[in-house]
């Protein structure tokens, strides 16, 4: 997809990446899911050789047939596009006029994402976008005088110094206006060993609040303040997110074991219970065997009975045929001849 410069029929806006899947982008294997939900698709092999931070999460040993999930947490979900699409194109050209507010924050949000995901092309391209809008009134780091001995530091300072901390940790969203040109005259009147201090102590204050620092156009005012800070809280920044990023993938890890667990466990009772229904069935089956030779015997007793009871009602009918025969008739004959002749 060819990009071309805004027109006057146009409408001027910031760069920004188009929500259309590109031509050229087909067959992907790396699903990244934004801050704001949107889900975007790339290819492992482009993502892990122009950004360190993709190279360790798709390093080694994972093949390109696998789709992986990578979930950033980065409060800016247009800089992370308009980087990712930096990272295809190997250029950062946006085509627009040089009056469009907000276009200088919109380049430091990309150059702090490239400085936290490590992207070495997309920094150098994004800074080069910066440095127009620094040249012309960019202040001196420091002043040109020697640098000042912790005995010379005015009580003044000192306090403000103290004071500026205690207002960011107390009311902060009253404080954080006046950060940037906080930031600018710290950089330029404290030096080492004074500064160390105070960028620690700046630097937990507002990495505990940085996603309130990355929205608007704070985030731009400040870098064009004191570039140097906050090069240094965009890679405490990056190391957030790798370490959140790993903890999501270890739980994510730990909670497929679980399931994976639970499942074996399902698994092998559905196999006990299956082991079960056959016993039962086998002993019922054992059963109606039984059942079906004790009929067998019954009925075997109920013919042997009636036999008995046939050959009992013979014998008592001859007895009554003998009875009624009188003595002087009865002779000696055999007993079947004598029967036959009385009848």
């Amino acid at each position: 997809m060819l990009r071309r410069p805004a027109t006057e029929l146009q409408d001027v806006l910031p760069l920004t990446v188009s929500n259309e899947p590109y031509q050229y982008k087909e067959y992907p294997n790396v699903t990244i899911y934004l801050a704001n939900g949107e889900i975007l698709n790339y290819h492992r092999s482009v993502l892990v050789k122009k950004c360190e931070f993709f190279s360790r999460m798709l390093g080694p040993g994972i093949t390109n047939h696998i789709n992986q999930i990578i979930h950033l947490t980065d409060p800016s979900p247009n800089a992370v596009k308009t980087l990712l699409h930096c990272l295809y194109e190997d250029d950062y050209q946006p085509f627009e006029p040089p009056d469009i507010p907000g276009r200088l924050n919109l380049h430091a949000k990309v150059y702090a994402a490239s400085k936290r995901l490590v992207a070495p092309v997309a920094r150098a391209s994004t800074w080069q976008a910066i440095l127009p809008s620094l040249e012309p009134s960019q202040p001196p780091r420091r002043q040109v005088e020697p640098p000042l001995g912790v005995e010379a530091l005015p009580v003044a300072a000192e306090k403000s110094q103290q004071k500026l901390i205690e207002l960011l940790d107390r009311n902060w969203h009253q404080a954080l206006p006046a950060l940037p040109n906080a930031l600018q005259k710290i950089y330029n009147y404290v030096h080492p060993p004074d500064l160390f201090d105070l960028e620690k102590k700046l630097m937990q204050v507002m990495l505990y609040r940085h996603h309130e620092i990355m929205e608007g156009e704070m985030y731009g005012a400040m870098m064009y303040s004191a570039h140097a800070f906050m090069t240094k809280f965009a890679q405490e920044i990056s190391r957030l997110q790798i370490r959140d990023s790993a903890s999501y993938h270890a739980n994510n890890q730990d909670y497929t074991r679980i399931l994976r667990t639970k499942d074996e466990i399902i698994k092998d009772q559905n196999a006990q219970l299956e082991e079960k229904n056959l016993q039962l069935s086998e002993k019922n089956d054992q059963l109606d065997m039984k059942d079906a030779l004790l009929k067998m015997k019954d009925n075997l007793l109920r013919e042997k009975d009636g036999q008995l009871n046939a050959s009992k009602l013979q014998t008592e009918a001859l007895q009554e045929r003998l009875m009624r025969i009188p003595p002087e008739k009865r002779t000696r004959k055999p007993h079947s001849w004598a029967l036959s002749e009385v009848e």
